[in-house]
């Protein structure tokens, strides 16, 4: 409860978001799925005075779906390491298939300004991932 209470508290002030979101992960939306932790914390944030949405899954999470996600400190860490990966995967794959032939390369370079705009966005050592509350 804590944690989501400094994570709405910092989107607020921070980053300006007005009524912060906030999600709680966990197996599936519906309030009794996942384990004892994520149930009780469910039941606490859904009587907080903070804007609970409810849980979301992993899969949701680049969706936009919530300002502050509220996990366990493995889970947290697992998602952030993945989500790290992911990226630089990404590049690498777009990499490989944009040398594959000219034409390729030449709308490759036409699409530079965005694919280094992604690539600041999703560079980890630049963010860090996310503030650690």
């Amino acid at each position: 409860m804590q944690y989501a209470i400094m994570g709405s508290v910092y989107s607020s002030h921070v980053l300006r978001y007005k009524r912060p979101r906030v999600g709680l992960i966990s197996l599936g939306e519906e309030d009794v799925k996942g384990n004892e932790l994520t149930k009780e914390a469910f039941k606490m944030l859904k009587e907080s005075s903070l804007n609970f949405r409810g849980n979301i899954e992993g899969r949701h999470l680049f969706e936009d779906p919530v300002e502050v996600v509220v996990c366990d400190g493995f889970v947290g860490n697992v998602i952030l390491k993945t989500s790290e990966s992911i990226a630089v995967a990404i590049f690498k794959w777009l990499k490989q298939e944009l040398t594959r032939s000219k034409i390729h390369m030449v709308g490759a370079y036409l699409a530079r300004k965005a694919f280094r705009v992604i690539k600041d966005k999703t560079n980890y050592e630049e963010y860090g991932g996310m503030p650690l509350l």
